[in-house]
């Protein structure tokens, strides 16, 4: 089970990590006007940081391995 959510994971961040920082930035695009999309879009990308922010500060795990460090890393920037 750790191996399969460390993989599915890998996928989300290589997939989604981008997007994620570029629609959390504060200087991110600003339009004028109600963009509802935009909107949308923001809201779930900052309760995937959010999620991400807790995936990154779990401890160590023995059982997990090094797969589970080596995504803590690709987050670091988040």
């Amino acid at each position: 089970h750790c191996t399969r959510a460390c993989d599915t994971l890998r996928v989300i961040l290589t997939t989604f990590l981008e997007v994620i920082r570029s629609n959390t930035d504060p200087w991110g695009s600003c339009t004028l006007g109600v963009d509802v999309s935009r909107e949308e879009r923001v809201s779930k990308c900052v309760e995937c940081k959010a999620w991400l922010l807790r995936i990154r500060t779990l401890p160590e795990n023995p059982k997990i391995g090094t797969n589970l460090q080596q995504l803590q890393n690709m987050m670091v920037d988040l």
